[in-house]
């Protein structure tokens, strides 16, 4: 069972908790990372999606995952990496670049 912190429109902490399932099903605010990884040559890293994923099977995708309760962002984009990739990185590796809240399109894909 996964657990996700749900936030509020300012990306603050409600205090909620709630499952991954309950959360998407209900369409509430919840954290996920995404990481670009990008090498000296300025080329992007795309991994393909599993064909047994839910959503989106067998496409293209960034290296990204729900941030657990009481996990941080850092800390989720360091272990999407290890699991999804096999690449083990810090914090000191990431670039803190923007805040994206999807639209409800993009929330029904």
């Amino acid at each position: 069972m996964e657990l996700l912190d749900i936030v509020d429109e300012n990306n603050n902490l409600t205090g909620e908790v709630c499952e991954r399932e309950y959360v998407h099903n209900n369409g509430l605010r919840h954290r996920e990372s995404a990481v670009l990884v990008i090498n000296e040559k300025n080329e992007l890293l795309l991994e393909k999606r599993a064909a047994t994923k839910k959503s989106s099977p067998n496409k293209w995708a960034l290296c990204a995952g729900h941030v657990s309760s009481g996990e941080d962002p850092e800390d989720t984009m360091i272990r999407e990496l290890k699991e999804e990739i096999g690449m083990n990185t810090t914090a000191q590796d990431l670039i803190f670049l923007d805040i994206y809240e999807a639209t409800n399109d993009e929330k029904k894909r």
